[in-house]
């Protein structure tokens, strides 16, 4: 387990220190990073959601669908939106980054 914390810090480390243009120089895709704003049913959604940029809707059951908005190249620019949309009410939000077709949450 110690060397899995390690490595995922060192992971942290190295995607808050590269912008798109220096992921695309090493080759493949950049790295995506989008915040999951939660999960929320037909009569718990709040409004304001829908006004966020790069809404992405993910249908969970018939009940419940997750939200991810956003769409930044460096981990740093995704940080900056969490803690806003944190102060908007989202406290539970995380942030999901997607490279190669990997989903890697923080």
């Amino acid at each position: 387990i110690k060397t899995s914390n390690s490595l995922k810090k060192a992971r942290f480390k190295l995607m808050q220190s590269f912008s798109k243009k220096d992921q695309l120089a090493k080759g493949g895709d950049a790295y995506v990073f989008r915040l999951n704003l939660g999960t929320f049913g037909e009569f718990d959604t709040p409004a304001n959601l829908f006004e966020e940029e790069y809404l992405i809707t993910v249908p969970i059951t018939e009940q419940k669908t997750a939200y991810l908005a956003g769409m930044f190249y460096t981990l740093d620019e995704a940080i900056a939106y969490q803690e806003t949309m944190k102060k908007e009410g989202y406290v539970t939000s995380f942030i999901v980054a997607f490279k190669d077709g990997e989903k890697l949450e923080f």
